[in-house]
Protein backbone atom coordinates (compact mmCIF):
# COMPACT_ATOMS: atom_id res chain seq x y z
CA UNK A 1 0.00 0.00 0.00
CA UNK A 2 1.54 3.54 -1.36
CA UNK A 3 1.23 6.89 0.27
CA UNK A 4 1.21 9.72 -1.14
CA UNK A 5 4.21 12.63 -0.09
CA UNK A 6 2.39 16.02 0.50
CA UNK A 7 5.52 18.57 1.64
CA UNK A 8 4.86 20.96 3.54
CA UNK A 9 4.19 24.51 2.39
CA UNK A 10 5.52 27.69 4.26
CA UNK A 11 4.81 31.53 3.70
CA UNK A 12 7.16 33.37 2.52
CA UNK A 13 8.34 34.95 5.51
CA UNK A 14 8.94 31.47 7.13
CA UNK A 15 10.35 29.95 4.56
CA UNK A 16 13.20 32.92 3.83
CA UNK A 17 13.93 32.52 7.13
CA UNK A 18 14.28 28.92 6.85
CA UNK A 19 16.49 29.07 3.55
CA UNK A 20 18.78 31.65 4.64
CA UNK A 21 17.29 34.70 2.12
CA UNK A 22 15.35 37.66 2.03
CA UNK A 23 11.79 37.57 1.18
CA UNK A 24 12.77 40.20 -1.77
CA UNK A 25 14.87 37.72 -2.87
CA UNK A 26 12.16 34.91 -3.09
CA UNK A 27 9.74 37.91 -4.71
CA UNK A 28 12.53 38.51 -7.08
CA UNK A 29 13.00 35.44 -8.87
CA UNK A 30 9.30 34.94 -8.49
CA UNK A 31 8.60 38.27 -10.80
CA UNK A 32 11.66 36.74 -13.12
CA UNK A 33 9.89 33.56 -13.86
CA UNK A 34 12.13 31.25 -11.75
CA UNK A 35 10.00 30.51 -8.85
CA UNK A 36 6.46 29.66 -8.82
CA UNK A 37 4.65 29.23 -5.43
CA UNK A 38 1.29 28.56 -4.99
CA UNK A 39 -0.91 31.11 -4.38
CA UNK A 40 -3.97 30.31 -2.36
CA UNK A 41 -7.55 31.98 -3.01
CA UNK A 42 -6.58 34.77 0.08
CA UNK A 43 -3.50 35.50 -2.18
CA UNK A 44 -1.02 34.06 0.16
CA UNK A 45 1.76 32.59 -1.45
CA UNK A 46 3.16 29.05 -0.45
CA UNK A 47 6.73 27.22 -0.92
CA UNK A 48 7.71 23.80 -0.38
CA UNK A 49 10.63 21.61 -0.80
CA UNK A 50 10.79 21.81 -4.28
CA UNK A 51 10.94 25.71 -4.01
CA UNK A 52 14.15 24.92 -1.86
CA UNK A 53 16.65 23.31 -4.57
CA UNK A 54 14.95 25.69 -7.00
CA UNK A 55 16.20 28.47 -4.37
CA UNK A 56 19.44 27.34 -3.90
CA UNK A 57 19.93 26.85 -7.45
CA UNK A 58 19.57 30.43 -7.53
CA UNK A 59 21.69 31.67 -4.82
CA UNK A 60 24.73 29.47 -6.45
CA UNK A 61 24.47 31.17 -9.31
CA UNK A 62 23.82 34.67 -7.85
CA UNK A 63 27.30 33.99 -6.03
CA UNK A 64 29.28 32.89 -9.25
CA UNK A 65 28.13 36.09 -10.75
CA UNK A 66 25.76 34.91 -12.91
CA UNK A 67 22.16 37.43 -14.02
CA UNK A 68 19.03 36.84 -13.36
CA UNK A 69 17.91 36.02 -17.35
CA UNK A 70 21.40 33.47 -17.38
CA UNK A 71 20.26 31.67 -14.00
CA UNK A 72 16.52 31.55 -15.60
CA UNK A 73 18.08 29.90 -18.76
CA UNK A 74 19.88 27.59 -16.69
CA UNK A 75 16.91 26.34 -14.34
CA UNK A 76 14.15 26.44 -16.65
CA UNK A 77 15.35 25.42 -20.05
CA UNK A 78 19.02 23.99 -20.76
CA UNK A 79 20.46 20.70 -21.52
CA UNK A 80 24.15 19.91 -19.82
CA UNK A 81 25.63 21.02 -23.10
CA UNK A 82 24.21 24.64 -22.96
CA UNK A 83 25.28 24.56 -18.94
CA UNK A 84 28.53 23.31 -19.69
CA UNK A 85 28.56 26.15 -22.75
CA UNK A 86 27.36 29.09 -20.29
CA UNK A 87 29.72 28.30 -17.46
CA UNK A 88 32.81 28.35 -20.44
CA UNK A 89 31.94 31.97 -21.31
CA UNK A 90 31.15 33.18 -17.52
CA UNK A 91 34.84 31.41 -16.30
CA UNK A 92 36.09 33.68 -19.59
CA UNK A 93 34.67 36.58 -17.87
CA UNK A 94 35.78 36.40 -14.55
CA UNK A 95 39.23 34.85 -15.50
CA UNK A 96 39.31 38.17 -17.34
CA UNK A 97 37.92 40.38 -14.43
CA UNK A 98 40.21 39.25 -11.88
CA UNK A 99 43.36 39.93 -14.39
CA UNK A 100 42.00 43.62 -14.30
CA UNK A 101 41.15 43.28 -10.42
CA UNK A 102 44.92 42.08 -9.65
CA UNK A 103 46.36 45.14 -11.84
CA UNK A 104 43.96 47.39 -10.22
CA UNK A 105 45.05 46.09 -6.84
CA UNK A 106 48.50 46.37 -7.68
CA UNK A 107 48.27 49.77 -9.01
CA UNK A 108 46.71 50.92 -5.69
CA UNK A 109 49.15 49.63 -3.71
CA UNK A 110 52.21 51.46 -5.73
CA UNK A 111 49.99 54.51 -5.82
CA UNK A 112 50.02 53.95 -1.63
CA UNK A 113 53.72 53.47 -1.49
CA UNK A 114 54.37 56.44 -4.31
CA UNK A 115 52.26 58.99 -2.38
CA UNK A 116 54.12 58.38 1.30
CA UNK A 117 57.48 58.68 -0.79
CA UNK A 118 56.12 62.12 -2.05
CA UNK A 119 55.48 63.39 1.57
CA UNK A 120 58.81 62.67 2.40
CA UNK A 121 60.28 64.40 -0.53
CA UNK A 122 62.17 60.99 -1.75
CA UNK A 123 64.79 60.52 -4.45
CA UNK A 124 67.11 58.04 -5.74
CA UNK A 125 69.45 57.45 -8.74
CA UNK A 126 68.20 54.26 -10.50
CA UNK A 127 67.66 52.26 -13.52
CA UNK A 128 64.27 52.73 -14.83
CA UNK A 129 62.35 50.36 -17.97
CA UNK A 130 60.79 51.82 -20.97
CA UNK A 131 57.67 53.90 -20.81
CA UNK A 132 55.00 54.37 -23.76
CA UNK A 133 53.72 58.06 -23.50
CA UNK A 134 50.41 59.18 -25.81
CA UNK A 135 50.68 63.07 -26.16
CA UNK A 136 47.15 64.60 -25.32
CA UNK A 137 47.90 68.50 -25.18
CA UNK A 138 50.48 70.92 -25.55
CA UNK A 139 50.55 74.09 -24.97
CA UNK A 140 47.14 74.16 -23.48
CA UNK A 141 45.36 72.74 -26.60
CA UNK A 142 44.67 69.65 -27.22
CA UNK A 143 46.32 67.67 -29.90
CA UNK A 144 44.87 67.41 -33.51
CA UNK A 145 46.86 64.09 -33.93
CA UNK A 146 43.83 61.62 -35.35
CA UNK A 147 46.14 58.80 -34.17
CA UNK A 148 45.64 60.40 -30.28
CA UNK A 149 41.91 60.03 -30.83
CA UNK A 150 41.97 56.66 -31.93
CA UNK A 151 43.29 55.07 -29.08
CA UNK A 152 42.56 57.75 -26.40
CA UNK A 153 39.51 55.95 -24.74
CA UNK A 154 41.49 52.61 -24.13
CA UNK A 155 44.33 54.21 -22.60
CA UNK A 156 42.07 56.02 -20.54
CA UNK A 157 39.90 52.67 -19.82
CA UNK A 158 43.29 51.15 -18.57
CA UNK A 159 43.54 53.84 -15.81
CA UNK A 160 44.78 53.89 -13.09
CA UNK A 161 47.50 51.04 -14.61
CA UNK A 162 47.94 54.20 -16.91
CA UNK A 163 48.83 57.82 -15.09
CA UNK A 164 48.25 60.96 -16.16
CA UNK A 165 52.06 62.38 -17.09
CA UNK A 166 53.81 65.30 -18.68
CA UNK A 167 56.87 64.83 -20.72
CA UNK A 168 58.88 67.70 -20.63
CA UNK A 169 61.31 68.51 -23.76
CA UNK A 170 64.55 71.19 -23.19
CA UNK A 171 63.75 73.57 -26.32
CA UNK A 172 66.22 75.21 -28.16
CA UNK A 173 64.69 79.13 -27.12
CA UNK A 174 66.14 77.80 -23.37
CA UNK A 175 62.34 77.16 -21.87
CA UNK A 176 60.52 73.78 -21.66
CA UNK A 177 58.64 72.53 -24.18
CA UNK A 178 55.30 70.96 -22.61
CA UNK A 179 53.19 67.85 -23.69
CA UNK A 180 50.82 66.29 -21.30
CA UNK A 181 49.18 62.72 -21.50
CA UNK A 182 49.57 59.59 -20.73
CA UNK A 183 52.20 57.37 -19.03
CA UNK A 184 52.10 53.57 -18.69
CA UNK A 185 55.19 51.10 -18.26
CA UNK A 186 56.07 49.48 -21.43
CA UNK A 187 55.77 45.91 -19.35
CA UNK A 188 51.92 46.66 -18.25
CA UNK A 189 50.82 47.20 -22.38
CA UNK A 190 49.73 44.04 -23.34
CA UNK A 191 48.28 42.90 -19.79
CA UNK A 192 45.87 45.93 -19.76
CA UNK A 193 45.41 45.20 -23.76
CA UNK A 194 46.72 48.27 -24.90
CA UNK A 195 48.61 48.60 -28.38
CA UNK A 196 50.01 51.65 -28.82
CA UNK A 197 50.77 53.52 -32.08
CA UNK A 198 51.79 57.04 -33.43
CA UNK A 199 51.66 58.93 -32.19
CA UNK A 200 52.40 57.62 -28.45
CA UNK A 201 55.94 57.18 -28.23
CA UNK A 202 58.12 54.53 -26.13
CA UNK A 203 60.97 56.76 -24.06
CA UNK A 204 64.01 54.30 -23.35
CA UNK A 205 65.28 56.05 -20.33
CA UNK A 206 68.27 53.87 -18.44
CA UNK A 207 69.94 55.64 -15.36
CA UNK A 208 67.52 58.35 -13.93
CA UNK A 209 67.52 60.99 -11.31
CA UNK A 210 64.32 60.45 -9.71
CA UNK A 211 62.28 62.55 -7.26
CA UNK A 212 59.22 61.87 -5.66
CA UNK A 213 57.36 65.62 -4.64
CA UNK A 214 54.37 67.75 -3.32
CA UNK A 215 53.93 71.04 -3.80
CA UNK A 216 50.69 73.43 -3.68
CA UNK A 217 49.53 74.53 -6.91
CA UNK A 218 46.93 77.59 -7.93
CA UNK A 219 45.19 78.46 -11.29
CA UNK A 220 47.16 81.79 -12.14
CA UNK A 221 50.50 80.68 -11.50
CA UNK A 222 50.18 76.92 -11.85
CA UNK A 223 52.81 76.79 -14.35
CA UNK A 224 55.44 78.74 -12.59
CA UNK A 225 54.92 77.02 -9.80
CA UNK A 226 55.62 73.66 -11.45
CA UNK A 227 58.78 75.19 -13.26
CA UNK A 228 60.01 75.35 -10.03
CA UNK A 229 60.02 72.15 -8.93
CA UNK A 230 61.80 71.24 -12.60
CA UNK A 231 64.71 73.86 -11.54
CA UNK A 232 65.12 72.05 -8.45
CA UNK A 233 65.26 69.00 -9.78
CA UNK A 234 67.64 69.92 -12.64
CA UNK A 235 69.95 71.92 -9.95
CA UNK A 236 69.88 68.77 -7.77
CA UNK A 237 71.05 66.05 -10.46
CA UNK A 238 73.84 69.14 -11.49
CA UNK A 239 74.87 68.69 -7.58
CA UNK A 240 75.57 64.95 -8.17
CA UNK A 241 78.15 66.11 -10.77
CA UNK A 242 75.45 64.17 -13.22
CA UNK A 243 74.26 65.85 -16.44
CA UNK A 244 70.62 66.03 -16.94
CA UNK A 245 69.26 64.43 -20.27
CA UNK A 246 66.99 66.67 -22.23
CA UNK A 247 63.73 65.07 -21.80
CA UNK A 248 61.82 64.68 -18.08
CA UNK A 249 58.90 62.64 -17.54
CA UNK A 250 56.25 63.63 -14.65
CA UNK A 251 53.76 61.26 -13.48
CA UNK A 252 51.08 62.19 -11.48
CA UNK A 253 50.10 59.97 -8.43
CA UNK A 254 47.15 62.24 -7.31
CA UNK A 255 45.98 65.33 -6.36
CA UNK A 256 44.16 66.34 -3.28
CA UNK A 257 42.01 69.42 -2.18
CA UNK A 258 41.87 71.30 1.50
CA UNK A 259 40.92 74.71 2.29
CA UNK A 260 40.87 75.49 -1.15
CA UNK A 261 44.48 74.33 -1.47
CA UNK A 262 45.70 72.14 -4.40
CA UNK A 263 48.14 70.03 -3.77
CA UNK A 264 49.88 67.94 -6.25
CA UNK A 265 52.14 64.66 -5.82
CA UNK A 266 53.80 63.46 -8.40
CA UNK A 267 57.47 61.52 -10.00
CA UNK A 268 59.88 63.49 -12.09
CA UNK A 269 61.84 61.41 -13.71
CA UNK A 270 65.17 63.16 -15.92
CA UNK A 271 67.87 60.46 -17.58
CA UNK A 272 71.25 61.07 -16.23
CA UNK A 273 74.92 60.81 -16.95
CA UNK A 274 78.13 60.72 -15.90
CA UNK A 275 80.26 63.58 -16.17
Amino acid sequence: MSSAFHPKHYRIGEFAKRMGVSPHFLKYYEESGILKPDTHENRYRFYDMWDASIILECKRMKNMGFSVKESHKIITDSTADDLEQMLRVHADTLSAELTQKRLALEALQKMRADLRLCQASEWQICSAGPVWFLPHTQEQQFVNDAGTYSQLEAWVDAMPVVRSAQRLTWGNPGRWELEWGFSVPADKVEAVGLNPIPPAVRMTTGRVFEQYTTYPIHPETAQEEHNQQYRRAIEHVRKLNLIPGPVMLKEVISYTLKDGIRQVYCILRIPVEEK
